[in-house]
């Protein structure tokens, strides 16, 4: 969905990058964040919570024309990182070599990285079922996340999924637009999928 959106959102802006009759192949691409399963037997007071994961590159879908389409490339895009050692060398390298470098090289390395890179996009499971807090029920759970590009943030919670995008005003000037074209892309994929549309995403 973020893959049409971002084409969507570029085209009816009229970004000559998306004109089709120039038929380049555009590269649009996020860095996701990948997890993996915590060693219990080596933690401790000083990285219980540490999260075990690194980050990947992986391209948006944005040269492709249809909802469907796109939904093939995200899959294969995605598969690749899941069937290969892509995610298990980024982690090596984060956490066994990248520590002992200078420190103006990990600042640099951090800046080019970032700097290729149209959005960190990040989607985290939560409860499945409603859970309280301070005794009453919590109805909803949004997760917002400041980063140096623009942030997309997918947050499950009860049956629901909320969707949130932290971004800089000169990279997208009009957020409005861009939910329009992010709930269209939504509604499109639903239509092709025989996918009920919830009243809620209509709005």
């Amino acid at each position: 969905a973020t893959s049409g959106a971002i084409r969507e959102y570029c085209i009816r802006l009229k970004d000559p990058l998306f004109d089709d009759t120039k038929k380049k192949k555009l590269q649009v691409r996020a860095l996701v964040p990948i997890a993996f399963p915590r060693n219990k037997a080596k933690m401790d007071h000083s990285n219980f919570l540490r999260n075990n994961w690194c980050l990947v590159s992986c391209p948006f879908a944005v040269n492709e024309a249809t909802p469907m389409e796109r939904v093939r490339a995200v899959n294969k895009a995605t598969g690749r990182i899941k069937t290969t050692p892509i995610a298990l060398v980024q982690l090596y390298i984060q956490n066994n070599i990248l520590p002992y470098l200078p420190l103006f090289i990990t600042r640099q390395t951090v800046v080019d990285t970032f700097s290729r890179h149209s959005s960190v996009f990040t989607n985290v499971p939560g409860p499945a079922k409603p859970i309280l807090f301070a005794g009453k029920k919590v109805t909803s759970i949004q997760m917002i996340f400041p980063n140096l590009i623009t942030q997309i943030s997918l947050l499950s919670y009860n049956g629901d999924v909320h969707a949130n995008v932290v971004y800089d005003k000169d990279i997208i000037s009009d957020p409005s637009l861009f939910r329009e074209c992010f709930v269209g892309e939504l509604i499109a994929m639903g239509s092709k999928l025989g996918v009920p549309v919830p009243s809620s995403l209509e709005k």
